[in-house]
């Protein structure tokens, strides 16, 4: 894979990103619901955003991943894996747990989260259609 860029997002200009974040949750309503919330973190080759990553905290240590990105294109060598890894490495040190949503039905995504170090928790019943984004 070519050079890839890891770095925050710190641009204000966060609905840039809104193409590439729909890649990881279609559901335009609910990604505008938590777009200006938390850090993103973007994956860059060249001078064109590939991934991107939205991490939510709370006030207990810990901290969700909202969405996670990666254009088709570049799916499969290894950038989402490298997010997360960066991502992990510029967390607090107080950093609790961090947690991910994804439907139980999605194997490819089970699986992405499992190789990279997630374990199950619980399962929540229609997790989806009840998340509010406050």
């Amino acid at each position: 894979m070519e050079n890839v860029q890891y770095f925050e997002f710190k641009n204000q200009e966060r609905m840039t990103l809104l193409p590439l974040l729909l890649v990881g949750d279609e559901d335009k309503e609910k990604v505008m619901g938590y777009l200006n919330l938390g850090k993103i973190f973007v994956a860059k080759i060249q001078s064109k955003i590939v991934a991107a990553l939205l991490m939510i905290f709370d006030d207990k240590g810990n901290a969700e991943i909202k969405n996670i990105s990666v254009l088709p294109k570049y799916q499969g060598n290894g950038i989402g894996t490298q997010l997360i890894s960066f991502v992990v490495s510029k967390s607090p040190k107080s950093l609790e747990q961090l947690i991910v949503g994804t439907g139980d039905a999605d194997i490819q995504n089970i699986y992405f989260y499992l190789k990279n170090g997630f374990r199950f928790y619980g399962i929540r019943k229609n997790f989806s259609k009840n998340t509010r984004v406050q």
